[in-house]
């Protein structure tokens, strides 16, 4: 199997690449680790995300929260957009 050819608008993503907290509703909801890294030389950008003992989220979520968290970015060439799943 060859390995798949990053489209170059790709490169826009690269200020997400790293580790950081991530907070939602105005510091009611966080914080959440979120980290982000190229996969597949480039053509996949790949965002986990988890919370820690110290995350508040909303008692509506309860058990029930989303957490871990993986999304996979790429880009679609006929359409021009980014694309995650």
């Amino acid at each position: 199997m060859r390995e798949p050819t990053p489209h170059s608008a790709l490169r826009q993503l690269d200020a997400l690449v790293g580790e950081w907290d991530m907070w939602a509703l105005g510091h009611d909801v966080g914080p959440v680790r979120v980290e982000c890294a190229w996969l597949e030389g480039g053509a996949f950008l790949v965002q986990r995300a988890d919370v820690g003992p110290e995350t508040s989220l909303p008692a509506e979520w309860g058990a029930h929260a989303p957490f871990p968290t993986v999304t996979l970015t790429g880009y679609d060439e006929t359409s021009g957009d980014f694309t995650r799943i």
